[in-house]
């Protein structure tokens, strides 16, 4: 008896149909489909398939393995960052910037260098932590996990998105680049000019199961300051 799993890879091109059309024939290829479709909805109707909040929970490890490697984001853009201004990575913040808006001002598209320094080394940021969440870091393991069973087999969907709503979105480009910069130098009004962080640049950490966060810069709210001294007041 043969045994195996039935996925989109067994069905594409030159896969299983193909090779029974050129064996036996179109026509009894087009029954083979037939007879095949037959068999899988009758398998759903017994043995239907959901998904659910529990197919996208982290084991406690792999969440804080998740944390630990997006922990390393600032570390990596910023070290990027210094090699593109040939400076120190430990400069204060002020020097590195004052330092990158000058190479950028020497020569023209030298914004496109930064913005491909800072994708890779971000990239292999976001490929740690997609390694440390999945497949295997979910409380519900493969097969018996739905969402992991579809992205998998090709029915529906990809490990992009199983990775952006479990681990995070990574980074986020318009037009195949990196959040342009405004004359001022900022990304966003509420960044610093020339921000080596890498949310200044568009990279998430934030993922769609636990929600994404907007970017708002306290200078912005009039009571935030005498919020948070309050706040600290009393917990002292």
């Amino acid at each position: 008896m043969c045994c195996g799993i039935l996925d989109k890879n067994l069905f594409g091109t030159h896969g299983l149909v193909h090779a029974v059309a050129e064996l036996h024939g179109r026509v009894l290829a087009g029954d083979f489909i037939s007879v095949l479709s037959r068999l899988l909805t009758a398998h759903l109707q017994h043995h239907g398939m959901t998904c659910g909040m529990d197919d996208l929970l982290l084991r406690p490890e792999s969440e804080l393995g998740r944390a630990e490697r997006l922990g390393e984001a600032n570390a990596a853009c910023r070290g990027a960052a210094a090699t593109f201004a040939e400076a120190d990575a430990n400069a204060p913040d002020h020097a590195l910037r004052t330092q990158i808006a000058n190479r950028l001002a020497e020569r023209e598209g030298a914004e496109a260098a930064l913005d491909m320094r800072s994708s890779g080394a971000l990239n292999k940021v976001t490929s740690a932590t997609v390694g440390q969440c999945l497949p295997h870091g979910t409380k519900k393991p493969f097969p018996k996990n739905c969402l992991s069973l579809m992205t998998q087999s090709g029915a529906k969907g990809s490990m992009v998105n199983f990775s952006q709503i479990a681990a995070c979105l990574g980074q986020q480009e318009l037009e195949g680049r990196r959040v342009p910069r405004m004359t001022s130098g900022k990304t966003l009004p509420c960044f610093q000019p020339h921000d080596t962080g890498p949310r200044a640049g568009g990279f998430i950490q934030d993922r769609f199961l636990t929600g994404l966060r907007p970017q708002v810069s306290i200078s912005h709210l009039p009571h935030s300051a005498s919020l948070i001294a309050h706040t600290r007041t009393r917990r002292n």
